[in-house]
């Protein structure tokens, strides 16, 4: 038997990923002072007015996919729940966040792609690695990007 057929006796159903990383919160209310987004800017005062708002607590993988695929959700908003989901701001700063949003055209666009499923999970990677490149984001925020946005049959993995 090999190991992998061992896991799947032992998780007949893939393990459920709960609540994880950050509460989007944190990161929809900062990103809303860097970029001029009036969506960005209605969120984070629809946080900020609900002290039970559920995006004060950190939100299962099911929820941010939810959140990122759907085209109501403004792609800002959505990429700061991907982003607190894969705790992109650190103890250290939040420097590569910020450096991320500052060019916002640019990130949007590139998410844009993703949310349409434009290419292939390869190609949404060597885009983003290369002529696609946001100052902010390394590799390990690719895959969470191509995992949150692009539609199911694309997905990547995380």
């Amino acid at each position: 038997m090999t190991a992998f057929q061992k896991l799947k006796e032992i998780y007949p159903q893939p393990p459920r990923q709960d609540e994880i990383g950050h509460a989007p919160a944190a990161y929809v209310c900062a990103a809303a002072t860097i970029c001029d987004s009036e969506p960005l800017s209605q969120k984070a005062q629809e946080i900020l007015a609900s002290p039970k708002h559920p995006w004060r607590k950190p939100l299962g993988r099911g929820d941010v996919v939810k959140i990122c695929r759907n085209p109501q959700v403004d792609l800002i908003v959505a990429f700061s729940c991907c982003m607190a989901w894969g705790v992109q701001w650190s103890a250290s700063g939040y420097d590569s966040f910020h450096k991320a949003l500052c060019n916002s055209d640019k990130l949007q666009a590139e998410l844009n792609l993703l949310r349409n499923g434009d290419g292939s999970r390869k190609d949404a990677f060597l885009r983003l690695s290369k002529v696609g490149k946001i100052d902010g984001l390394e590799f390990a925020y690719f895959t969470k990007l191509i995992y949150f946005f692009m539609p199911k049959g694309n997905r990547g993995y995380i």
